[in-house]
């Protein structure tokens, strides 16, 4: 009886198993931006964003000017220029400058300054998150 129990105790621990690997899901960057207004349509969805890679260009006028609000930015096709972050270290930026780009992320539509803190002041706007980023080939 003993070994009865120990064969389906391991046989639910497989069927686990592979149910779990089944449940994985790939992210699908199927869409592919490179317009404000693609972004527009697609936020807080994955996306594959193509573009230009520069430094970040802080404004010139307004309550902003000056201020780095982040290091870098995808210049558009339309001539509109979006944030872009990236949390992953290993993803050296840096090395995209002046390039173009492909980028697989998340195109996020939120709060891009500051917190959801109703007393402090904060910022919506658009930002791409970086999954993967790669240079276009010409």
């Amino acid at each position: 009886m003993k070994n009865i129990s120990y064969t389906l105790f391991i046989i639910a621990i497989m069927f686990t198993v592979n149910s779990l690997k089944g449940q994985t899901s790939k992210k699908d960057y199927s869409i592919t931006c490179t317009t404000w207004d693609c972004l527009e349509t697609n936020k807080n969805k994955d996306a594959t964003i193509k573009g230009v890679f520069r430094k970040y260009t802080p404004e010139k006028k307004g309550k902003g000017a000056g201020h780095m609000f982040w290091d870098w930015e995808v210049l558009l096709s339309d001539g509109n220029a979006v944030p872009v972050s990236s949390t992953n270290p290993k993803i050296k930026l840096r090395s995209y400058e002046g390039k173009k780009v492909s980028i697989k992320g998340l195109v996020f539509y939120g709060i891009v300054i500051g917190s959801d803190n109703p007393d402090e002041q904060s910022a919506t706007g658009y930002r791409i998150d970086v999954a993967e980023i790669s240079k276009e080939k010409k």
